[in-house]
């Protein structure tokens, strides 16, 4: 249980109530669930929230199933909710087909998930329909071709989604085509990335994202990304460019030094953040943390 309270107002205030289980059954099925009720002034409609999971897991199969609904008024006040008054419906199906006696190859996992948001009246807010093809090798490499998502998005108000480009409220459904890899993520110097390319709400869109990664020791890291997105739209075009530098330094293993620099072009702006950590015993320690944003 938690709430707000505010102490100049007895009428100000906030109680959200809940529990949570996990039941396993033998070693490969498990049962997760959780309700939750909130209490909040002048908001009288249902103000509960549930959800239900079920993960089939073995050696060659992964198999998953779950719910969720959030209530018109449920107000969680000290906290986070993904999005208000929703009804949530998962699904994946994922096999594991290994190559014991190949020295390069270790496995593919072909798989498709399902995930779907709806308002509680029934009409759409969000779905996507992903299938794909994991690859793996044995020297840490990994692959995702094809991959391909159906991808419905329902908003109910305009939005701005570039500066000048306003979509109007309505039912948008695309597909598009993913791709994603990466080196050895263990290696001194990696690279990842991910491709897509196709539909994109009223139009199309070409986007990627590569990151090269920089670990020549224990103590020190660096990573260097780039996001491009080109985006075709009826109602305006767009380009956006983002750089982000992240670097790391570790003096021992409880003292360190992390910084990042972004810089999006879409807005001209260059932002920083810089922090220093200290770690002491039981979770305490020191932190001190700087952050700046320049146009």
């Amino acid at each position: 249980a938690v709430s707000r309270i505010n102490t100049d107002s007895t009428g100000d205030y906030n109680v959200t109530v809940g529990g949570d289980a996990r039941i396993g059954i033998g070693d490969q099925l498990s049962l997760d669930g959780w309700v939750a009720h909130s209490e909040t002034p002048r908001r009288d409609r249902g103000s509960n929230a549930l959800s239900l999971l079920g993960t089939y897991t073995s050696r060659d199969w992964e198999v998953g199933l779950g719910t969720r609904r959030i209530d018109e008024d449920f107000n969680p006040e000290v906290g986070y909710l993904e999005r208000p008054a929703f009804q949530y419906y998962t699904a994946r199906l994922l096999r594991h087909l290994r190559m014991p006696r190949s020295d390069w190859f270790r496995e593919v996992r072909p798989h498709i998930t399902f995930r779907q948001y709806d308002n509680l009246d029934g009409s759409p807010q969000s779905r996507l329909i992903h299938v794909d093809n994991h690859i793996l090798l044995n020297n840490g490499s990994f692959f995702e071709a094809p991959g391909l998502n159906w991808v419905r998005e329902a908003p109910s108000v305009p939005f701005e989604i570039a500066k000048g480009v306003v979509l109007p409220p309505t039912v948008y459904d695309w597909l598009e085509w993913t791709m994603n890899f990466n080196t050895d993520l263990s290696s001194p110097y990696s690279v990842s990335g991910k491709a897509t390319v196709g539909g994109f709400y009223s139009g199309h869109r070409a986007g990627a994202i590569v990151s090269f990664t920089l670990r020549p020791n224990q103590d020190f890291n660096a990573s260097l990304r780039v996001n491009y997105d080109r985006v075709r739209l009826l109602e305006g075009k767009f380009t956006r460019v983002l750089v982000g530098l992240r670097l790391a330094y570790a003096f021992t293993p409880r003292m360190y030094l992390q910084a990042l620099l972004q810089h999006p072009t879409q807005t001209h702006s260059l932002t920083a953040n810089g922090r220093f950590g200290w770690l002491g015993p039981a979770g305490t320690g020191l932190f001190v943390v700087y952050n700046d944003g320049r146009e």
